[in-house]
């Protein structure tokens, strides 16, 4: 058999396409986002050096049973030249895609996914083929994010299965801005953005392989120890949560439908969260806080001492600081007031930017 390449991600996606805006010359120009993939990673590579060989005993399960684990849904769905009427209308329009994507679905969920809507106010949730046990746990983890963080609501519109078993392959994702729907009008504004949280089907439908990718990463400290496959849907919405505090922090608006007055803040906002200037403002923070507090050490053993992704860095050599928010919002979720103490800075300071929105 020949040994190929594995990347796993957790990884922030962004697909913002055809967007119109006005110049103030009055001139039409087409702006297009394209797909980024920035925050790939090695799973067993602290160094995040590329490896060209897996784990034996994860080879050996991925293969066993010669299964393809894919999912029926499609998240990329567009609409173009529609007659938006308003928010409501375009939350109905979501929600009924979601449910016509679900007529050929083998396992029926409906119950589990409407119980998560109804506490989230996520407009499309689609686990389809996933296990009952799996997306029942899910669901206990969401409660934990949803309880603690209710000002969350009305932010995500979908968490949904995916297809993603390319060399690039991720294993869980947070898409902060997919450009859903566009007007029939001449400027196309407004606009519909989903925001997306998706679970690779090529992990979460198989459970074998999935459990030993966890069981090896949070063994080598690349995960936080104790890791399980609801957690790393925490670990995204540790990215929904610092997202929506970049959105509070630069005075943009709820980005679901985005009229031509909003376009500006929005595309501010979207820019220092995915460039990670917001990320590394928190993470600057929260590292002279601990510093002062407990010890010295170097920003990077800070990072690595969170877990192995936490001090991940891009293609081009960047910090992800975005992940180490992340993980920082993951290791506290498993271990509470016994998570690392990097990781608990972490958090006090995004708490205190909650605090701020709360007044």
């Amino acid at each position: 058999m020949n040994k190929k390449k594995i990347k796993i991600s957790l990884l922030i996606v962004i697909n913002i396409s055809t967007i119109v805006i006005l110049f103030f010359l009055g001139i039409r120009v087409f702006h297009t986002f394209k797909y980024s993939n920035d925050s790939y990673y090695e799973p067993f590579k602290e160094n995040q050096q590329k490896s060209n060989v897996k784990n034996e005993e994860e080879s050996k399960s991925e293969n066993d049973d010669n299964k393809t684990y894919t999912t029926i849904i499609d998240h990329t769905r567009k609409y173009t030249n529609q007659n938006i009427i308003n928010k409501q209308w375009v939350i109905d329009f979501i929600k009924k895609e979601s449910i016509e994507q679900e007529n050929n679905c083998n396992n029926n969920l409906k119950d589990i996914e409407e119980e998560i809507s109804d506490f989230t106010k996520i407009y499309g949730i689609n686990f389809c083929e996933l296990s009952r046990e799996n997306a029942e746990n899910i669901k206990e983890s969401l409660k934990y994010v949803y309880t603690n963080y209710p000002w969350i609501q009305d932010y995500v519109t979908n968490i949904t299965l995916v297809n993603d078993g390319g060399e690039n392959s991720y294993i869980a994702a947070f898409q902060p801005s997919f450009t859903y729907m566009t007007s029939n009008t001449n400027n196309k504004f407004p606009f519909v953005i989903k925001i997306q949280v998706f679970l690779n089907a090529a992990y979460y439908l198989n459970d074998n392989y999935f459990g030993l990718v966890i069981k090896n990463a949070s063994k080598s400290n690349h995960f936080p120890t104790s890791t399980t496959k609801e957690s790393l849907v925490v670990h995204e919405f540790g990215h929904v949560i610092t997202y929506i505090l970049a959105i509070n922090y630069y005075n943009s608006n709820n980005t679901l439908l985005v009229n031509q007055n909003d376009f500006s803040k929005y595309a501010n906002t979207l820019k220092n969260y995915t460039n990670q200037v917001f990320a590394k403002q928190i993470i600057d923070e929260a590292y002279q806080n601990y510093i002062k507090e407990y010890q010295e050490e170097s920003e990077e053993n800070f990072r690595k001492n969170i877990s192995g992704y936490a001090n991940s860095f891009d293609n081009n050599g960047n910090v992800l600081y975005n992940e180490t928010i992340a993980e920082s919002f993951h290791d506290y979720y498993l271990h509470k007031n016994s998570a690392k103490l990097e990781s608990i800075s972490v958090i006090n300071v995004l708490n205190k930017y909650i605090e701020e929105i709360n007044r």
